[in-house]
């Protein structure tokens, strides 16, 4: 009688669980690392010279319910503008997440820097406050191209 009862509740608890794949996503600014010196939300090589490509990581923090989406850049004003989004689960009350899993999305873009001379590299998202709530958040990186 007690196997067959918790038998039934492991059942039970099954049935309340989706897959990922049954979830219905929503993009949206990613939310950007909070002060974290073991992992910077922005990351360039240490040398950058004009006219070469490199890359720009901007990393964004997966809470267990997001999976990484695409990444805007644009120059803006002379400063190079990352924009990362992430695909957010919509909740309804049939599905929802727990928040397991928390891992970070490296965005990863190629820009150019056309001339030598000191450069700012923006990353715009957000950032989570508390359950429910998201507040914009820019993070900003200064370099010097040589």
């Amino acid at each position: 009688m007690i196997r067959l009862l918790l038998a039934s509740v492991a059942l039970l608890s099954l049935a309340g669980c989706d897959s990922s794949s049954d979830f219905v996503y929503t993009r949206a600014p990613g939310y950007l690392l909070e002060n974290d010196p073991s992992t910077p939300t922005i990351r360039v090589p240490s040398q950058i010279s004009p006219g070469v490509p490199v890359q720009v990581t901007v990393t964004t923090r997966n809470n267990g319910c997001t999976e990484m989406g695409d990444t805007e850049v644009a120059f803006v004003d002379g400063v190079v503008e990352i924009r990362p989004y992430d695909l957010r689960r919509v909740y309804n009350e049939t599905r929802w997440c727990t928040g397991e899993g928390e891992s970070d999305h490296p965005h990863v873009v190629t820009v150019t820097f056309p001339e030598a001379g000191p450069a700012i590299i923006r990353a715009v998202g957000e950032i989570r406050v508390g359950m429910e709530s998201v507040t914009p958040q820019v993070a900003e990186l200064g370099i010097v191209v040589r």
